[in-house]
């Protein structure tokens, strides 16, 4: 099984990082590529990019990371055509 994970702040790490753990208890064989950030690396996620290390906050914040955003999202097109997951968390 491959999993996809989007995980864009340190909470979502956490979350994201028990989730890997516990479903590569059920399924060992378990792949998780994806964004995230340092405990979901210790996990065993592959990270394309840690964004989990880069949170972006408020309206004029967003706006000067979007051409950022926009390349994260060519990124994950480009992981999706290569090796397709089974499912995005």
């Amino acid at each position: 099984m491959h999993l996809f994970f989007s995980v864009g702040e340190p909470s979502g790490d956490v979350h994201g990082s028990n989730l890997a753990a516990a479903l590569r208890k059920r399924e060992p064989g378990l792949r998780a590529t994806g964004f995230g950030g340092r405990l979901m690396q210790r996990e065993g996620v592959e990270l394309l990019f840690p964004l989990a290390e880069h949170p972006v906050m408020g309206f004029s914040r967003v706006l000067k990371s979007l051409p950022h955003f926009m390349e994260l999202l060519r990124q994950a097109d480009e992981s999706f055509e290569r090796d397709r997951p089974d499912a995005v968390v």
